[in-house]
């Protein structure tokens, strides 16, 4: 594998030319460190990634920080045609599957992808991750996916173990190629809705108005050596003292509830959620408070 093992170079040298990842970026410093936590949490395992993008930056990230393949089996689907990072390394690929270039909202491809997890892992225990992929679907899709979602969860051939996932906390100010934002309580009644419980929930990175005392639960206090940080660490390091609704990025880890699952249809039919706050439709769009009822 080399000696460059540091998650740090998981992009590696054919990333987008529209995409500037540096040293100093925020979202560099959440999606790194995640990553590293990640790895600790699903090394040795099954893993299922859901939206695992073109370049499998987790796959990436299990390969270079254990310096190999330290996974029993892994399935990446994305929506885009993934490129096979270092295809000629028979440890990788003999037991690695790319699901690539399906619609996890399709009803067709999402047949197919429950078809390779049982033929994958049925009666096998397995980890699902989902990191930055619900943002990038508008607010319809992003019903469907997450009810799809449930109904892995709630499959009776499948023993999901853990399901781990992360998307944009919308605050205001959401990024220009991100469809669209949901504020963390409009999440949450959706995780709801679909029959998903949080067995977990941390913040990863707090917005910065929120770098108060003030708003610390009492008698706690964020570490010292916080001040000694830069000021992207700094800020994951507030995210993962306050309260979860202060983070512009929240890690879940999900689970199914008892009830058995509705048709999509009938989840349609409740019609609005209580909670806003979300932004859809592209960079140019408008700030939804209440979301109507979506078609």
């Amino acid at each position: 594998m080399g000696n460059n093992t540091s998650v740090l170079n998981i992009y590696g040298d054919y990333r987008d030319i529209d995409i500037n990842y540096n040293m100093t970026s925020q979202d560099y410093f959440v999606h790194m460190l995640r990553f590293s936590h990640v790895v600790d949490i699903v090394k040795g395992k099954n893993i299922f990634d859901i939206g695992c993008g073109k370049y499998t930056n987790l796959l990436k990230a299990l390969c270079m920080m254990e310096r190999g393949p330290d996974y029993r089996f892994y399935i990446g689907t994305d929506y885009n045609k993934c490129k096979k990072w270092r295809e000629d390394y028979a440890a990788i690929w003999d037991k690695t599957v790319l699901l690539d270039e399906l619609d996890f909202t399709d009803e067709d491809d999402f047949g197919f992808i429950m078809d390779s997890l049982v033929q994958a892992f049925e009666g096998e225990p397995f980890t699902i991750t989902c990191f930055e992929v619900l943002e990038h679907m508008d607010f319809e899709m992003q019903n469907k996916f997450l009810y799809n979602l449930s109904r892995i969860l709630h499959y009776p051939k499948l023993n999901v173990e853990c399901c781990l996932f992360s998307t944009p906390n919308f605050n205001g100010y959401p990024a220009k190629n991100h469809i669209s934002e949901l504020s963390w309580r409009l999440l949450e009644e959706m995780f709801d809705r679909y029959g998903i419980i949080i067995a977990q929930a941390q913040g990863l990175s707090a917005w910065k108005k929120y770098h108060k005392q003030e708003y610390l639960a009492p008698g706690t206090n964020p570490p010292e050596y916080a001040k000694l940080l830069p000021v992207p660490l700094q800020k994951m390091v507030w995210g993962a003292a306050l309260p979860r609704k202060y983070s512009n990025n929240i890690l879940y880890n999900l689970m199914a509830d008892l009830n058995e699952l509705k048709s999509y249809d009938e989840y349609k039919k409740l019609g609005s959620y209580s909670w806003g706050e979300f932004r859809q439709g592209g960079s140019s769009a408008a700030i939804c408070d209440n979301p109507n009822n979506f078609k």
